[in-house]
């Protein structure tokens, strides 16, 4: 439970971070290291939050001393998608998967800067490529979900929404969406029944009680 639970917090710090609500993405980080200490991820999340990160032009120094070395890479990216600049931030996670091509943290990263620039195509082969490594990691599954959604592909989007359930059943968002694509193809019973329990795990959202009336 704590690895889905990390993962989504993981997901809210990110968020906040690009919204650039840098107290509520410190406070998931530190969450997260409460669980687990050893996180890399969300240790240099706090650090690039507090705003110790070295700078852009120091790290690429780095880069010209020690080409090889992916965290510098990968630190570059994760600045610039904090910075919303993320055609740079594709350049960066590209050398930094050149160095570890099977490096989960980097291709979700990378498939939030193709996600941002309306690139869904590079997106879905992201997250795609992180489900051949880790078929049970959330965050690539709900955002797959939520990008095939977002194309109206509702087939796809109903695939991994229900797989995102199946790995956290305790998001009501996975449920409220089965019931809204449900009640797109006339399953008004299912619709029903994923809408319910939505409610259940969030019962004063005032969305998804808007939905029963469908």
């Amino acid at each position: 439970l704590n690895g889905s639970h990390v993962n989504s917090l993981l997901e809210k710090a990110y968020a906040h971070t690009k919204l650039n609500q840098p107290d509520q993405a410190l406070e998931d980080y530190q969450k997260i290291l409460v669980m687990e200490p050893e996180n890399a991820l969300a240790h240099k999340g706090v650090q690039i939050v507090r705003g110790d990160a070295e700078t852009e032009e120091h790290l690429l120094q780095k880069t010209e001393e020690e080409p090889s070395d992916f965290n510098t890479w990968y630190t570059l990216g994760v600045q610039a998608n904090n910075k919303r600049k993320f055609e740079k931030a594709i350049a960066y996670f590209t050398k930094a998967l050149e160095l570890q091509p099977h490096d989960i943290n980097t291709l979700i990263e990378q498939a939030y800067a193709y996600n941002y620039l309306q690139n869904d195509r590079k997106s879905i082969d992201c997250y795609l490529a992180v489900l051949d490594l880790e078929p049970q990691n959330i965050l690539a599954n709900r955002s797959l979900a939520a990008v095939y959604y977002t194309r109206r592909d509702y087939e796809k989007a109903k695939e991994y929404f229900a797989k995102a359930a199946q790995i956290e059943p305790s998001d009501y968002n996975n449920f409220y969406f089965l019931g809204l694509i449900a009640a797109h193809e006339k399953e008004f019973i299912a619709a029903l029944a994923h809408i319910e329990k939505a409610l259940e795990l969030s019962p004063f959202n005032k969305e998804i009680h808007s939905q029963k009336g469908y």
